[in-house]
């Protein structure tokens, strides 16, 4: 089992290569990029421009989609790495627009309907996929249109790395991490303090929550109390004139989007065949019209009424109320709100505000339902005080304690280990020597090679053997942490087999090896890429002027706080 797991280990890397490349490029200064745009006044400016990429004007709907596209990648980065991420990928989009790179909505839908994610028994469940979609917090339009995006993106990187190669030589070294026969002693430093009893102070809890101090902030948040209006109760009144002609020119628009899994795979479905549901889809919208138009009359009769008042006048409507817990303006999930509806519901929700009459109610339209809200209250952003998370920092810093402790047992045993190995001829044995004066249990000899897939049997195999493999013969390893402890591995030998036997698909495994590092080596290039197409086509940036205005606070600023 171990092979499996190291194998799904080492094609996993590709990803966390990429992950990183992102990472190390996003940290990259956007200064030699940005382009002041110098004395505009802000009534010259457009209201809704987040920016400009070579001088084209760039919205904030755009910037903002793709920050929500980017969210996973630049979630815990500095608000500079952020904006590099965000317009460097708007310039990219920009140019493969230029270079008339798109995406077809066959190409849509055939990566949508063969993720297994939206499969049911092996057959594209759109039920499913709305779901999922649903549970990641977007709505199906907006989750298409980043899948589109990627398409264009991936296609890009294609054209530009057209020329990456791998190196031989790179393959060979990690072809060799199969092949080689690693032998190999350890040593055990056991974990006094996992259960010993340490005393936190209030100064340690105090310590902890200044360095952590970002993990307490908590955004702006709202609180709302909602109706919903389902818009199946208007269906049935709901008279469609020229249902037909509307339908067919739905059809013809792009037919491509009705399709359904068949023995031959994806079947695109008649006119005919996917009537039915488009008229169904036209009177639940026009039905989703009538119910906003009732609740936009019930919204106009409450006037300032309470959020108690409002309760009691929807209930009696016969109409389903509920309170929201406090969210954020990017949440991604809202109990009781269907995915269509949550953009429009959060945008909605984050110009309500408890101070002013005219901003306590608002209303928010999905597919199905229609959301009549009422402002509870605003909550601003803010750090949460220590006293109200002390209970919370406490097993915290007490975790911390213990990790601190037992780190500093397991460097000082390492460092005896290598202090009395110095100047030792037998390698080994005087690895087992200052082991032995230390009181630390040593292993018997360890030999393996994970060509021969014969690795299940070594204890602490998922540990030792990742750490062995950047290991050289004579190398002592760091700790490596197990459960209850840690290891100290010293190599006696690496040797290495330049012909292995036939048992080991070595040449399946090279090519294996070979299009990850040229994978590897796309994104490296590509990322360079990205910075540099950013860099010739230069950007301004409203948000990162603000950003800059804001600037830190001053020593006079913090004495004022």
């Amino acid at each position: 089992m171990f092979i499996y797991h190291f194998n799904r280990m080492i094609r996993s890397r590709i990803l966390w290569i990429i992950f990183a490349v992102v990472i190390a490029f996003a940290f990259l200064s956007v200064d030699s990029c940005y382009r002041n745009p110098g004395g505009r006044s802000g009534a010259e400016r457009n209201p809704n421009e987040a920016g400009s990429i070579a001088g084209e004007s760039v919205s904030y709907d755009e910037y903002d989609f793709t920050r929500r596209m980017l969210a996973s990648t630049i979630a815990n980065l500095e608000p500079a790495a952020t904006e590099t991420q965000i317009w460097a990928h708007i310039a990219a989009l920009r140019t493969a627009r230029d270079l008339g790179i798109t995406a077809s909505r066959r190409e849509l839908v055939d990566r949508i309907v063969n993720t297994p994610d939206f499969q049911i028994a092996g057959a594209f469940d759109r039920g499913r996929y709305e779901a999922v979609v649903s549970s990641i917090g977007l709505s199906v339009p907006s989750f298409e249109r980043m899948q589109a995006n990627y398409i264009v993106l991936f296609k890009l990187m294609s054209v530009i790395t057209a020329g990456a190669t791998a190196s031989p030589m790179s393959i060979d070294d990690e072809l060799a991490q199969y092949t080689d026969t690693f032998s190999l002693r350890y040593a055990t430093v056991k974990n006094t303090h996992a259960d010993e009893e340490i005393e936190v102070t209030d100064d340690d809890i105090a310590d902890y929550y200044e360095r952590n101090k970002a993990n307490f902030e908590l955004p702006d948040r709202v609180q709302v109390r909602f109706a919903t209006l389902s818009a199946t109760n208007f269906t049935d009144a709901v008279v469609l004139e020229d249902a037909d002609a509307d339908a067919q020119d739905i059809y013809d628009t792009d037919p491509s989007r009705f399709t359904r899994r068949g023995t031959n795979g994806v079947e695109q479905l008649t006119f005919e065949e996917a009537k039915p549901q488009i008229i169904e889809d036209l009177t639940l919208a026009e039905a989703v019209h009538v119910a906003t138009t009732n609740l936009s009359a019930f919204m106009e009769s409450l006037g300032d009424a309470d959020a108690d008042q409002f309760e009691a006048r929807a209930k009696m409507r016969g109409l389903t109320v509920r309170d929201s817990a406090l969210f954020a303006y990017d949440t991604q999930y809202i109990p009781g709100v269907e995915s269509a509806a949550l953009d429009e519901f959060r945008s909605e929700a984050a110009d309500l505000d408890v101070s002013r009459a005219d901003s306590l109610y608002a209303i928010a339209r999905g597919n199905r339902n229609v959301y009549l809200m009422r402002i509870v209250t605003n909550d601003l952003a803010h750090t949460q005080p220590l006293e109200v998370v002390t209970n919370t920092i406490r097993p915290l810093a007490l975790a911390e304690k213990r990790i601190e402790l037992f780190d500093a047992d397991a460097k000082a045993a390492l460092d005896s280990i290598k202090a009395k190995m110095e100047g030792a001829g037998n390698f080994s044995e005087a690895f087992a020597t200052a082991c032995g004066e230390l009181s630390l249990a040593i292993s018997s000899n360890v030999t393996f090679r994970l060509a021969d897939n014969k690795v299940d049997d070594i204890e602490h195999a998922r540990e030792i053997i990742p750490a062995a493999l950047r290991m050289k013969a004579g190398d002592i390893s760091d700790p490596v942490k197990i459960n209850g402890g840690a290891l100290i591995l010293c190599l006696d030998s690496r040797t290495r087999d330049d012909n292995p036997d036939s048992s080991f698909e070595v040449a399946s495994t090279r090519e294996r090896i070979a299009s990850q590092r040229a994978q590897t080596a796309d994104s490296l290039f590509f990322a360079e890429w990205l910075l540099q197409n950013l860099k010739e086509k230069g950007f301004t940036s409203r948000v990162l002027e603000g950003l800059e205005a804001a600037g830190p606070a001053t020593d006079d600023e913090a004495e004022d706080d």
